[in-house]
């Protein structure tokens, strides 16, 4: 994984937004982006973050019994009880079930909201990290999958909205090791947040648009207050 520090968010956005822009459609297509609050906190799925697996073949066992729980629960609770396979996995990544999907983003400036939507007033020290992966430069010995079929999406709203893709990473090995030279980490101070979140919301991005509901219309109104008092 390569990982490079900018001093501001300027600087980001020229060196790496401005760069990927200029890269004709089919390139641009390759990359998926994701950000994160913490630049020191690597790269893994929910699933890895709450459990530890003596094997794939422990985590892919217990990641099939959640999933299996989780569409018992849901009878009765939506029309989407039949849904299985992806779909199924999807709505239950969206709703907060550990999973081995791994969620993206097409776009470098939504990918950036996440990364500093929760750094405000965070300790100067703090870095927010914007993950990229050229999945043209993955090996094809890496036990990874990818799911960005807007169908499948149907019945997560949220996802479309964000320009979601999924990575379903079928092993427990680490994950920033096995992607390599496709990885890139970029690192910007979290002091950064309230200049790179105001030029976000000139873009209309935030968390009521990415969101359309409720929860992101408290976050944004959470967001723009403490904005108004930087």
């Amino acid at each position: 994984m390569k990982t490079q520090r900018f001093a501001t968010w300027a600087s980001f956005k020229k060196s790496v937004i401005d760069r990927f822009n200029l890269l004709d459609p089919d390139r641009r297509a390759l990359f998926w982006f994701r950000g994160q609050p913490d630049a020191s906190v690597p790269l893994r799925t929910t699933l890895d973050r709450r459990g530890t697996f003596a094997s794939d073949e422990e985590r892919a066992g217990f990641a099939g019994a959640l999933l299996a729980e989780f569409a018992k629960e849901m009878i009765g609770l939506t029309r989407a009880r039949k849904l299985h396979g992806d779909p199924l996995g999807l709505l239950a990544r969206h709703h907060g079930l550990p999973s081995p999907l791994l969620d993206w983003t097409e776009s470098p400036y939504i990918a950036a909201y996440f990364a500093f939507e929760d750094a405000l007033g965070q300790p100067p020290s703090q870095n927010v990290a914007v993950f990229s992966v050229n999945r043209g430069k993955i090996p094809k010995t890496v036990d990874i999958e990818f799911i960005q079929d807007r169908e499948l999406l149907r019945y997560n709203l949220r996802a479309l909205e964000q320009r979601g893709a999924f990575m379903r990473v079928n092993t427990k090995e680490n994950l920033e090791d096995l992607l390599g030279d496709a990885l890139s980490r970029f690192e910007v101070p979290a002091q950064e947040a309230a200049t790179a979140l105001r030029d976000l919301e000139a873009m209309n991005i935030t968390a009521r648009n990415l969101f359309r509901d409720f929860d992101g219309a408290a976050r944004t109104a959470w967001i723009r207050t403490q904005l108004s008092n930087t």
